[in-house]
């Protein structure tokens, strides 16, 4: 075998392998990155919340939160302390509260979203869910966390 026929050969079973890895790779980078998780009551009466969320399909965070009323002006809520992923996942958070279960699956990102989600209890008592995205910056070490009662654009 000559050393043109070998270098074609060679070329034409690497590079479309090495096509495949590059697209095995740009799919892993899709994803997004939840950067904040809250649990707010805009109701009138204090509720237990059920969360759990998964990264990539596995529990990360299984508990179960006691939410005072809605006081006032200011919301009764919490803050849930939950370490990002480190890298972009496919995101699934349920919540339940009595009766009601609730899923939150966030829309198949063109890249990289980081995004927050408030788990909401409105003032009905309807359980449902709140998501904002935010700067792609947001595997940044030093995030900045939002206090339980404060969503922009949220008003009474």
């Amino acid at each position: 075998m000559d050393r043109r026929t070998m270098l074609g050969v060679v070329s034409g079973v690497v590079l479309p392998i090495t096509g495949c890895l590059s697209t095995f790779e740009s799919e892993a980078e899709t994803g997004v990155v939840l950067s904040e998780l809250l649990v707010e009551n805009a109701s009138d009466t204090a509720r237990t919340v059920t969360v759990v969320v998964l990264y990539d399909g596995t529990t990360v965070h299984s508990q179960e939160y006691d939410v005072g009323p809605k006081e006032g002006t200011v919301l009764g809520g919490t803050v849930i302390d939950i370490r990002p992923p480190e890298q972009p996942v496919d995101l699934e958070i349920r919540a339940a509260m009595g009766e009601q279960i609730r899923l939150f699956e966030p829309a198949e990102p063109d890249d990289t979203t980081c995004i927050k989600v408030h788990v909401w209890i409105e003032r009905s008592g309807r359980l449902t869910f709140l998501s904002s995205s935010e700067e792609a910056n947001c595997l940044d070490p030093t995030p900045t966390k939002t206090e339980p009662g404060v969503f922009p654009g949220v008003r009474e």
